[in-house]
């Protein structure tokens, strides 16, 4: 079978084209800059166009000694690699062209191209792949956009205001942020917290000249700058949201939100910052752009892109500005190396140990929690790297020193059950010296049952025979080690008093850091029920805001003062279950009352589950009460109210604290330098 020339060349050219095509043409600036934007509003401004070879883009990504070209079809490699072939004016030289990463895109090196001003590459005789070949117009330019990519956003914690005031005037800003970050588009995070606030700088580089508009959302108060050049100097408000806007990328709410037109320069540097300030609710921060004759932005449509904007950090190979430091630490103490970068960004980091990498190690900071001697004498360095460059910083030693001190005894607490005691010493414990009871002992006859060692591995949990109210007792701990190479023993001495029982308070279990909105998550959680942050007293049964991120407990005794049936009702905000016990004992206690999901105050009648059974008590005896609360965020309480069967048949007010929600009946047993006078 014969195939003719023509058919041949034809296959060819299809085969070629087939090859290319896995390759997606390049995006004009124009689409990159106004993703959202129909593209019949973009004209002939910056669309493709392969008929004849064009240059779609240049520009440095921050590479002051490196041109990204990316042609509008793919390129003959002869042509397009010839560095003879490109012109970086004014005054700069191009030294090397070879291709990119796929067949439109030629990366160019050339001397320090300034990061200020007005560059413009000139391409002569490209051809691309076309047969017959297409030649560029002689004498193609384009500006060059020497952006970055990224944009700096500084954020400034515990500012106490939704008004940019309470920002610019703070001491902290601008120079002294909680955090800092690059961000690829002009918006920052939302609903990260409270009462912070957030900058976000740099400069913007338009794709083509002509006039621009702004836009900002908001929540709370933002504020636009721009300026006619690259000069903070000379930035002047151009946008603002007064409170906030509904929604982020919120674009049409306000007239303040827009910009005039500001005439702009394809491939100059103008700076730009947005401020935002945020007490409480929802928080966001977005800026876009249009250019004249395109349509308003619609609610949602993206941000200004990154791929236009350059932060504050000024542009060149990434460098250590600051090495990690060699250091001296004791045995099982913390050892923290940081690094410090600049250049462009963004940044990677890669921590080495005596030259090989560790695996994960890839942040700002590398930490040995608890430094061993095996690492006393180990070498550490970091390998930083932006997308053009790399750089390791010098070594840093670390020397250990062999901990000779015994733990010691720093806190010994009792507890509302009579049954537990609370010891803390000063440094973690080796947990098989820990458990040991027998390490444990106490005068007077009381007896260590059981030991367990608390998360933090520094306190430990010993349950007793019951104690004697108001006793004072003598622990002495002995056989109890450090996790030194060489454990340490403790042998001390110390007493605590036995709780005693007080009328009118109940006792409160805090445990703080712990997310969720459900028991559940409390429950899970490795504090509870043992590792308590902190304890109070509370006079009623009804414990109000606190704080976010928390679960508590509240307990005591419950002494009715007449016999006869009783009903109980619980509201709370988030989850939460009431727990009552026939007799004294917790271990007893029974579910009677919950709360599925967050109520009002006082609200006692959103759910069936708030109200219990009837309970049959007699009088003057005590029976143990306990309800557990889980808050995640917002408001947050937990209350409880009875009512005696006594009383008339009728439902209790929703608005009111009948039933009571205090009651004098309710008991815990105290710590003596807590004791209150009994009623």
């Amino acid at each position: 079978m014969k195939t003719s020339r023509l058919t041949l060349t034809v296959l060819l050219i299809s085969l070629c084209l087939a090859a290319a095509g896995v390759i997606a043409a390049p995006v004009s600036l124009l689409q990159q800059a106004f993703p959202d934007v129909p593209p019949q509003f973009l004209g002939g401004r910056g669309t493709k166009d392969f008929v004849p070879l064009a240059i779609a883009s240049a520009r440095t990504w921050g590479n002051p000694n490196g041109v990204e070209v990316i042609f509008t079809a793919p390129v003959a490699p002869a042509t397009a690699t010839n560095a003879a072939n490109y012109t970086v004016a004014p005054g700069m030289t191009v030294t090397r062209a070879v291709l990119g990463t796929d067949a439109y895109t030629v990366k160019l090196t050339t001397t320090a191209i300034p990061g200020t001003g007005l560059h413009t590459l000139t391409v002569n005789n490209v051809q691309d792949q076309s047969v017959p070949a297409n030649t560029i117009a002689p004498n193609s330019r384009a500006p060059i956009l020497k952006a970055q990519g990224w944009i700096t956003r500084k954020l400034f914690t515990g500012i106490g205001g939704n008004w940019l005031d309470s920002l610019t005037n703070n001491a902290k800003f601008p120079n002294s942020p909680d955090g800092l970050e690059f961000r690829n588009a002009l918006e920052a995070p939302s609903n990260i917290a409270d009462y912070y606030g957030t900058q976000m700088a740099g400069w913007v580089y338009p794709p083509m000249t002509g006039e621009y508009q702004f836009y900002i959302a908001s929540d709370n108060e933002g504020l636009l700058y721009l300026s006619s050049n690259e000069s903070a100097a000379n930035k002047v408000p151009v946008a603002s949201v007064a409170n906030a806007t509904s929604g982020g990328r919120q674009w049409n709410q306000f007239a303040s939100q827009r910009s005039a037109y500001f005439y702009l320069e394809a491939g100059r540097a103008y700076y730009l910052e947005a401020l935002q300030a945020e007490s409480t609710g929802n928080d966001f921060l977005a800026v876009t752009w249009r250019m004249r004759g395109m349509p308003a932005p619609a609610d949602g449509d993206a941000p200004l892109p990154g791929a236009f904007l350059s932060s504050l950090a000024p542009s060149g190979p990434i460098t250590a500005v600051t090495s990690p430091q060699s250091l001296t630490v004791g045995e099982r103490q913390p050892a923290a190396f940081s690094v410090v970068a600049a250049g462009t960004p963004a940044y990677a980091y890669q921590w080495r140990r005596n030259g090989f990498a560790i695996p994960g190690a890839t942040g700002t900071n590398y930490v040995i929690a608890g430094a061993a001697l095996a690492d006393s004498g180990a070498q550490f360095s970091v390998v930083l790297s932006n997308s053009f460059s790399s750089v390791t910083s010098a070594v840093a030693t670390l020397t250990v020193m062999a901990d000779t001190n015994p733990p010691m005894l720093t806190r010994i607490l009792g507890s509302a059950t009579m049954q537990k005691v609370t010891v803390g010493f000063s440094e973690p414990l080796d947990p098989s010296s820990a458990l040991n009871p027998r390490n444990y002992v106490f005068n007077s006859g009381l007896t260590t049952l059981a030991a367990k060692l608390l998360p933090d591995g520094s306190n430990v949990l010993l349950t007793t025979s019951v104690q004697v109210p108001a006793r004072v007792y003598s622990l002495t701990v002995t056989g109890v080690t450090d996790t030194a190479a060489i454990p340490n023993p403790v042998s001390a001495t110390t007493n605590f008093t036995a709780w005693v029982l007080c009328r009118g308070f109940l006792h409160r279990d805090l445990y703080t850091g712990i997310g969720g909105c459900t028991l559940n998550d409390l429950f899970a959680n490795p504090k509870y029920p043992d590792a308590v942050d902190s304890t109070a007293e509370v006079s009623g049964f009804e414990v109000g805001s606190f704080a976010d991120n928390y679960g508590q407990s509240v307990s005591g005794y419950l002494l009715p003062q007449v016999t006869g049936y009783y009903t109980f009702y619980l509201a709370s905000d988030d989850q939460s279950a009431l727990y009552l016990s026939p007799d004294t004992n917790a271990a007893s206690k029974a579910l009677i009352a919950s709360v599925p999901s967050a109520v009002g105050s006082r609200q006692w009648y959103s759910y069936a589950s708030q109200q219990s059974a009837p309970v049959f008590l007699l009088a003057g005896r005590s029976y143990y009460v306990e309800a557990i609360q889980k808050e995640c965020s917002g408001n947050d309480f937990v209350q409880v109210a009875w009512q005696p069967h006594r009383w008339p048949a009728t439902r209790p007010s929703v608005a009111r604290s009948w039933p009571a929600t205090r009651t004098r009946s309710a008991l815990r047993w105290s710590s003596p330098s807590n004791r209150s006078a009994w009623w």
